[in-house]
């Protein structure tokens, strides 16, 4: 039986960003040592139609929930994250950006699986 993995990202390809860069490579490496991986997150900066041609052509699955733009965008990401980890039931959960913390924590004491957060201390430091 493969190993599963949840990703939470701040940001993913195929928009800019570091943060969304690396939870990209980590989710390919993964899902290419055997792992099955699932990765949450936003895709701004680029349009749906972009967003969903690049998603396709991955292995690994990607769930996009809403940018955190008001309270209710906020509910309902974490509805979504919520039912994607029911149905993907993740041994390990990974937060990469500082913005996805919170939730990433939330995700793994609910659900008791092991917790990796990923983010750079400059970031973090400067805010």
């Amino acid at each position: 039986m493969k190993q599963k993995i949840t990703i939470f990202s701040s940001e993913f390809p195929p928009g800019p960003g570091g943060i969304g860069c690396h939870a990209f490579h980590l989710a390919d490496k993964l899902f290419q040592f055997g792992w099955d991986v699932q990765v949450i997150t936003e895709q701004s900066y680029v349009d749906k139609i972009e967003a969903s041609t690049f998603n396709k052509k991955q292995a690994f699955k990607i769930v996009v929930i809403p940018p955190l733009s008001s309270r209710i965008t906020g509910i309902k990401g974490y509805i979504i994250s919520l039912i994607s980890i029911l149905k993907h039931r993740p041994s390990i959960v990974i937060g990469t950006g500082v913005s996805v913390l919170k939730k990433t924590n939330f995700f793994s004491s609910l659900f008791k699986t092991k917790l990796v957060f990923c983010w750079s201390w400059d970031r973090v430091r400067n805010q």
